[in-house]
């Protein structure tokens, strides 16, 4: 494989980790805001406590792409600057916005509610505006080229049904993989309800965001021929993708949660007492002595004994270090990532040898050996000092269980 070939391969490989980690980053923070605004404290705990930490780390990834790209293809850097011009200035004002919010939103209730809407509406916005990429790299409303110059004819791209599949496909995309990881980090701190909830849009949303991958397909123009042609010749990575897929839906599928209470905490507990004292005949004086109950024990019991009693309350215990490992949930997690990353590199092996077609390619855009592996020592140095970071992170942020706060209202009705 060239130089160049291996350039193309870690800019496609950092892509497809910003893709992953930006859409559990957006996502989550749209089912935040969505838990927090129909009154389900459980699942916009997991969202905030969770993933909140996340963007800083997406970020990274962020910046390394444009460094990737104006490193090793300078002519593919300055094409896509002239073609995603408005999109481009979009997304990062649309980032400013969303960045200040999460650092300076938490400093009162009402900052915090203005927050989570700024966090869901820029979840949404700023991936349908990344995903215009894809179909500007296939060469859909891109005018010029030869010796003049390129230009992007935006009505005619987003009046194109080519692109409609492409937003489609990455918006269901997000909120799938979102609720998904939400729903294994709810069962890791054992948050019922919002597991459940979390669970059920996941299977939702799976079987969309296939049927809109394959509307894409169909909705591709005459003029991307090539594509089709050489999506064709790729089928092993997206029959094994498939392969992935149907597995995750075996492990949601597989994970009984009927019977489940769906609250956690102290809440849960007094509600069980409460129950239990109910079935016995005298309703009124033990749901009044449970309700003490819990209360005196919440105020004398020492703090580490009291949070490993509401850890435990639940019905889905709170599990950290290889236990967690041990869940299909998790499992399900792995294999979506393993799906969208073959995926991806089916995608990217048809897409050669163009980086913007049907002009500029992979050699043609190359910035050369010696620019090459100056970069390619900068990026290993720092993808050294990046990892023991992650993983650190890693332990700190999604691996540290807390107690999870009660769900009361839904221990019947978990909803959607």
């Amino acid at each position: 494989m060239t130089e160049s070939m291996w350039a193309a391969t870690l800019l496609w490989a950092a892509i497809l980790v910003y893709a992953v980690g930006a859409s559990f980053d957006f996502g989550a923070g749209f089912w935040g805001w969505w838990e927090s605004r129909r009154g389900m404290r459980q699942g916009a705990w997991v969202a905030e406590r969770y993933v909140s930490p996340l963007w800083e780390v997406t970020n990274v990834f962020l910046v390394l792409i444009p460094v990737a790209l104006v490193g090793f293809f300078p002519g593919a850097a300055y094409a896509y600057g002239i073609l995603l011009l408005v999109p481009g200035s979009l997304i990062l004002i649309l980032l400013a916005v969303r960045g200040t919010f999460l650092v300076y939103g938490h400093t009162s209730e009402i900052h915090r509610r203005r927050t989570q809407v700024a966090a869901a509406w820029t979840g949404l916005l700023i991936p349908a505006l990344l995903v215009l990429t894809l179909p500007v790299s296939q060469g859909l409303g891109v005018k010029g080229g030869g010796a003049g110059a390129l230009w992007l004819d935006l009505p005619e791209l987003l009046a194109s049904p080519a692109t409609h599949g492409f937003l489609v496909f990455g918006l269901t995309s997000e909120l799938f993989l979102s609720a998904l990881l939400l729903a294994d980090l709810a069962r890791v701190s054992g948050a019922d309800s919002a597991f459940a909830r979390y669970r059920r849009r996941a299977l939702v949303l799976g079987p969309v965001m296939f049927i809109a991958a394959a509307g894409v397909w169909g909705l591709l123009p005459a003029s991307q021929t090539w594509i089709h042609a050489r999506l064709l010749q790729q089928w092993p990575w997206f029959a094994a993708s498939f392969a992935c897929f149907f597995g995750v839906g075996l492990l949601l599928g597989a994970y009984p949660t009927e019977g489940k209470t769906g609250g956690t905490g102290p809440a849960a507990g007094a509600s069980a007492v409460f129950e239990d004292s109910a079935a016995s005949g005298d309703s009124a004086s033990s749901g009044a002595s449970a309700s003490f109950g819990a209360s005196a024990i919440r105020e004398e019991a020492p703090p580490a004994r009291r949070r490993s009693s509401e850890m435990s309350s639940g019905s889905t215990a709170a599990t950290t270090g290889w236990k967690a490992w041990r869940h299909p949930v998790r499992w399900a997690v792995v294999l979506a990532v393993l799906q969208y990353a073959l995926a991806h590199w089916g995608y990217g092996l048809a897409h050669l040898p163009f980086l913007l077609a049907p002009s500029l390619t992979v050699e043609g855009a190359f910035a050369g050996p010696a620019m090459f592996r100056t970069l390619l020592v900068v990026l290993l140095v720092g993808l050294a000092l990046f990892f023991p970071t992650f993983v650190w992170f890693w332990r700190l942020f999604m691996e540290r269980p807390e107690p999870a706060p009660g769900d009361p209202e839904t221990l019947d009705r978990p909803g959607v």
